[in-house]
């Protein structure tokens, strides 16, 4: 009896402790939080798929970062103009071309040539800098088909006082140039227009078209009727469509003046006019 009542005091006194303790607790809470004192209690995860969670989310993340660095240092190459420049182009055009001799001895003589500058061929090769300016050297060739009329006096004796007769002429050019690409916002409509200076010579024969029916051929064995041999400048203005991260398509409109005056007894003064547009490819 005195046992059982021994063990009964001692768990209601057990009891009795630990309701005294969750009291003070909430206090104590209640207290704190009344202060704006807020506890910070460390928790242990030992839940170990949460953690593989969370390191592959870290690692995602990563590579996330990764994949940006690399898109942004290929952003700076994509869609810029730098380094090794080729343009490669195909133009209809049309050209006037007109010669006056004073001769000391003989009559003053004006010989012309109008008519269509096709087809011409140019490639241009140089560097681009700072993405802005692309500076070049140029070759061209080309054919084109016209009339021929000349007040001279053995033009008439050999056409038999002909005012005009079919003609084709052959055109070849060397030059310097530059082109200037003023928007350099990629995401501007306007970052393809560009603008465009050329200097050099040309060397223009005419010569009579023998050929019968459709075409025309220049042959170098036959006499030449007259030559426009200039010295020229090219002013052209185009735009051009990115179809990669380096190479470009385009077309270009452009006018060409050349003039020579040999300054000499016989005075001889050439000039030259062609308008043109063309279509190109360029990296």
């Amino acid at each position: 009896m005195t046992k059982n009542y021994i063990v009964a005091s001692l768990l209601a006194f057990l009891l009795t402790s630990h309701a005294n303790a969750w009291d003070m607790s909430d206090y104590v809470e209640s207290n704190r939080a009344g202060d704006g004192i807020t506890d910070s209690i460390p928790v242990v995860n030992n839940n170990p798929t949460q953690q593989v969670s969370i390191d592959s989310s870290m690692s995602f993340s990563k590579a996330k970062q990764a994949e940006y660095k690399k898109q942004k240092r290929t952003d700076n190459l994509y869609h810029t103009r730098s380094g090794f420049y080729f343009s490669s182009e195909f133009s209809i055009g049309y050209t006037s071309l007109r010669t006056s001799e004073d001769h000391q001895r003989d009559e003053n003589s004006v010989s012309k040539f109008n008519g269509l500058a096709f087809p011409y061929f140019e490639a241009r090769l140089g560097y681009h800098f700072t993405n802005a300016i692309t500076a070049y050297g140029a070759i061209g060739f080309g054919l084109g088909a016209g009339t021929f009329e000349s007040t001279s006096r053995e033009f008439k004796r050999k056409f038999d006082d002909k005012a005009k007769i079919d003609a084709v002429g052959i055109r070849g050019i060397l030059g310097l140039g530059a082109e200037f690409y003023p928007f350099q916002d990629k995401e501007n409509a306007l970052n393809g227009l560009f603008v465009g200076l050329c200097f050099g010579i040309a060397a223009e024969n005419v010569q009579e078209d023998k050929n019968e029916g459709f075409g025309f051929t220049y042959n170098t064995a036959n006499d030449k009727l007259e030559h426009f041999d200039n010295v020229f400048a090219r002013a052209e203005v185009g735009y051009d469509f990115w179809i990669s991260s380096r190479w470009r398509i385009g077309a270009a409109f452009s006018y060409t003046f050349g003039k020579y005056d040999s300054d000499d007894e016989d005075n001889i003064v050439s000039t030259s006019h062609n308008f043109s547009l063309a279509f190109r490819i360029a990296r």
